[in-house]
């Protein structure tokens, strides 16, 4: 629901579409994961269908939107990753998700240059210059 919200609550046309296609990305995850669950009999949780109210004006910042998704929920997804790709000792799991998890770094990847075009990005301090 973030994805959808914030992909319509952007104001750029690049931001816009770049949650559109987070969106996507999530719901094709879920679809071949769902695969998975089907197969073992494994509940289904439930869906992410709810309501969202129509706003005229983001209450939202583009620059804080970004961040959001590229840190927060970016940050959580590959420890959540991470943390099923080691405790899986199923290869069709493990493989599944080292997928998504390439998915996932293009993705953010893609956000990490969208916040470097923006000049949202500042760099990181750098070692002191130690030559004489």
């Amino acid at each position: 629901m973030v994805f959808v919200t914030f992909s319509k609550l952007a104001q750029t046309k690049e931001l816009k579409q770049h949650f559109a296609k987070g969106r996507d990305g999530i719901e094709k995850i879920l679809d071949s994961l769902q695969e998975v669950l089907e197969k073992e009999n494994i509940p289904i949780s439930s869906s992410g269908d709810y309501q969202i109210s129509n706003l005229e004006m983001s209450p939202f910042s583009d620059k804080l939107m970004l961040f959001f998704v590229n840190t927060c929920l970016g940050i959580f997804c590959f420890a959540m990753i991470s943390q099923a790709m080691t405790s899986s000792l199923r290869t069709d799991i493990a493989s599944k998700l080292s997928k998504i998890s390439d998915d996932m770094k293009k993705y953010y990847g893609l956000g990490l240059l969208l916040a470097i075009k923006e000049k949202w990005f500042e760099q990181p301090p750098q070692a002191v210059d130690r030559k004489v």
